[in-house]
C-alpha cells in the first residue's frame, strides 16, 4: 500500500498566499521538504513540488533530493530560465539574470 502525503495540511491558504507573494517578488521559490512534512522519498518531493507549482501557477525548475525550485516569471521577467524538458538531472539547462542579478533578493542557494 502506497503511503500518500496529505497536502491539505501542508498547502493551507496562508502558505499558498505566502508562496505566491515570494514568487511575485523574486520569481524563484526554494522549498525544502523533510520528514516533518511527510516527505520521505525524493520522488514524493517532486510530486508535491508539481502540485504546489499548479496551485501557484509556477513551473518546477529543478528538483535536487528533497528540495524543489519553483519559477514563475514576473511581468516583465527579470530571470530567464531554459527548462530542460527531457527530465534529465538538474532540470535547468541555463539561467540568465537581469543587471541586478539574484544577489540580495532573499533567495537562499
Amino acid at each position: 500500500a502506497k503511503e500518500s502525503v496529505d497536502l491539505t495540511k501542508m498547502l493551507t491558504p496562508a502558505w499558498l498566499n505566502e508562496a505566491d507573494g515570494q514568487l511575485r517578488a523574486h520569481e524563484l521559490l526554494l522549498i525544502r521538504f523533510g520528514k516533518k512534512q511527510g516527505i520521505n522519498k525524493k520522488k514524493d518531493a517532486k510530486e508535491v513540488g508539481v502540485e504546489i507549482a499548479k496551485q501557484v501557477g509556477a513551473t518546477v525548475a529543478q528538483v535536487v533530493g528533497h528540495t524543489v525550485l519553483l519559477y514563475r516569471p514576473a511581468n516583465p521577467p527579470s530571470i530567464t530560465l531554459e527548462i530542460d524538458e527531457s527530465g534529465g538531472a538538474g532540470g535547468v539547462a541555463g539561467m540568465e539574470t537581469d543587471e541586478e542579478g539574484l544577489e540580495g533578493d532573499g533567495i537562499e542557494g
